[in-house]
């Protein structure tokens, strides 16, 4: 996901299954406290610091324990929407597809932070929904920046049908999962 729709963890399911992974600054000590509470796992490190390849060994071994992992994968200080490569080695190493996530609301209830992100956070009562795109398997790209550009692609994507898919969804008042790439859906 990127970083600015970190909240769409709201949307997941299992939570005891899913390991966040989250900065060990100061900020992301609160940050790591706040989601523990919400019932996930926390994994913490980040590019460039003390316990970065420590973090990347937990990943890997949670997603072949048959755990998820969730990265914002333009962080964890930007630019925006810019896939960096950690998801990509640790995709990669794991031998696990990346399942891209994208959280959408046409309602103001949200917060949108003055941050290089601009990361949102809904508050009171939101419709909100997850959009979930194609697995991306790394290995199936000639090299890392390839399989980069195509999880950008599809995070792309889901930014364009959001709004299109929010609208179907509660204009007929009715929740349907809907497959991207099929047009019946859409």
């Amino acid at each position: 996901m990127w970083h600015s729709h970190q909240f769409c963890v709201h949307g997941i399911r299992n939570r005891q299954k899913l390991n966040v992974l989250v900065s060990r600054s100061r900020d992301g000590e609160i940050i790591a406290d706040v989601v523990e509470k919400w019932g996930f796992k926390t994994i913490r490190g980040s590019k460039g610091k003390k316990g970065a390849v420590e973090a990347t060994m937990q990943m890997i071994t949670a997603l072949k324990n048959g755990e998820n992992c969730a990265m914002m994968v333009d962080g964890p200080r930007g630019p925006a929407k810019i896939v960096k490569e950690g998801v990509i080695k640790v995709a990669e190493l794991s031998d696990v597809p990346i399942v891209p996530v994208y959280w959408y609301s046409a309602n103001f209830n949200f917060v949108q932070f003055p941050s290089w992100d601009k990361l949102r956070m809904p508050i009171f009562d939101v419709n909100l929904i997850n959009l979930y795109g194609k697995p991306i398997y790394a290995s199936n790209y000639k090299t890392e920046n390839d399989a980069r550009l195509a999880l950008q692609r599809e995070l792309d994507d889901l930014e364009i049908a959001a709004p299109i898919v929010f609208n179907k969804i509660y204009k007929f008042g009715r929740i349907k999962l809907y497959d991207l790439n099929s047009e019946d859906d859409l």
